[in-house]
């Protein structure tokens, strides 16, 4: 834009009140003709705006300080892959660099230098202050952007011979295991409740049973499950310690999720890139 300089000074004392009235003529004709020049004014109306509605209870020294406190850190590119919506924070900032650049550097009042750097700080600010917001998932967002049911590895199939306990308990897994692929949990968790406690298969009863009861919303009794697994130290204890942590997450319950969540992303693949990413955001 030509003469940024002289048309930010004009916008700037438009805003004070401080032009002749053969400038606010002038004023108003490039208002109405000079695209640029009218976007530049609204960008400098919006920033001088936000510092007329600020408490003014700190200094813009002390704003600074806390923005550079709120930096998110930078991520490797590796890591940039995230599920949650992410506000294009730069982009919205930096379309009002060239009036802030122009305003600092140029011949312009210092009054109103001060004016423009602290509305522009305040805009970041408030910019940040979405951002993590929206970045700051309510346990049950994070819950639901994580959790899957576990998928079905067994390959149950009827035993023969007489229908002793454990050929009843295999048939009852059996059906159990069909209701839950066809996403039927509250008719699975009836079958898994037939299934006695010393079964063979316990620990495949137990873990098909607590995602059942995770999805189902009964996280207490899931979380039995989950920790009978762990406690046997067998199969699937890392895929129980997974789901353990899904149902400390659900409610809330940062605290207790977290050293399963660190051991997950330490040790192993299964999920240790979603462990990760849960610990960065809780």
């Amino acid at each position: 834009m030509k003469n940024i300089d002289e048309h930010i000074d004009l916008i700037e004392r438009y805003l004070y009140d401080d032009l002749t009235q053969e400038e606010l003529e002038y004023f108003n004709d490039l208002l109405r003709q000079d695209t640029e020049f009218n976007k530049l004014f609204y960008e400098m109306d919006h920033l001088l705006d936000g510092i007329r509605r600020s408490a003014k209870k700190t200094t813009v020294e002390e704003k600074l300080a806390k923005l550079e406190e709120a930096l998110p850190l930078k991520d490797t590119e590796s890591e940039i892959e995230e599920e949650t919506p992410v506000i294009p924070i730069w982009s919205t900032v930096t379309q009002y660099g060239a009036a802030f650049t122009a305003a600092i550097s140029g011949k312009t009042n210092q009054k109103y230098k001060v004016a423009i750097a602290a509305g522009f700080t305040l805009l970041i600010i408030a910019t940040f202050t979405l951002f993590n917001i929206v970045n700051d998932p309510t346990p049950e967002k994070l819950f639901v952007q994580y959790y899957e049911p576990f998928d079905n590895q067994s390959s149950m199939a009827l035993r023969g011979g007489e229908k002793n306990a454990e050929n009843i308990a295999a048939e009852l897994l059996r059906q159990a295991l069909s209701e839950y692929d066809r996403a039927n949990y509250a008719e699975s968790i009836e079958l898994f409740n037939s299934i006695p406690d010393n079964s063979e298969n316990k620990i495949s009863v137990w873990m098909y049973k607590g995602n059942a009861l995770l999805h189902e919303g009964q996280i207490e009794n899931a979380k039995i499950m989950f920790q009978n697994i762990v406690n046997e130290n067998a199969g699937f204890e890392v895929h129980a310690k997974w789901y353990l942590s899904l149902c400390y997450i659900k409610n809330g319950e940062y605290d207790k999720a977290k050293p399963l969540l660190e051991e997950i992303r330490d040790f192993g693949k299964y999920k240790n890139k979603e462990a990760g990413k849960i610990l960065s955001k809780i």
